[in-house]
């Protein structure tokens, strides 16, 4: 964990980064998250526990049935104008996706070429993180069970040179 002096005095005290983050002991924190839409930020709140940073995957819950994976852009504790605050649903992978000199490219990309960091977002993140906008699931792999002859585990390799073998006739 990395500890920073902070304070003044000859004891000064230690705090972790963690605890600069958000602590969770403080009024409802916000956070300003980039969709793949061409929109401004959307502002979100953070329940109360989660550990967010600036630059980290979250799902958020969008409209009346779409689901969307964002990036915490901005923390803050600035309650919005609106009446209704959605949370965010998920925090993703646990370390930021983005640090702070590549959501400074984002923005200067959005600027030169006149879009949303939406439209940024959508372009710069590989195909697999791409969010779909429909609801998520998720499938055990015991559900989905291999068709006969597969193999799968520990041997599938031995497994698939032995049947190409038998193939080639050697």
């Amino acid at each position: 964990v990395l500890r920073l002096r902070l304070g003044s005095g000859r004891a000064g005290r230690f705090r972790s980064l963690k605890a600069l983050l958000f602590d969770p002991a403080t009024t409802m924190r916000y956070a300003d998250i980039v969709l793949p839409l061409a929109q401004p930020l959307y502002t979100f709140a953070v329940a109360e526990g989660v550990t967010l940073c600036e630059g980290m995957a979250v799902v958020v819950p969008f409209g009346r049935s779409k689901i969307y994976t964002g990036i915490v852009w901005r923390l803050h504790d600035r309650r919005p104008d609106f009446k209704t605050v959605k949370t965010v649903s998920r925090v993703l992978y646990g370390t930021p996706l983005l640090d702070e000199r590549q959501r400074r490219f984002w923005e200067w990309v959005a600027d030169y070429y006149m879009c949303t960091l939406g439209e940024v977002m959508r372009v710069a993140l590989p195909s697999l993180m791409k969010p779909s906008g429909h609801g998520e699931e998720e499938f055990a792999a015991d559900e989905f069970p291999a068709p006969p002859g597969v193999v799968r585990g520990p041997g599938r390799r031995s497994a698939h040179r032995r049947r190409a073998g038998r193939r080639a006739g050697t």
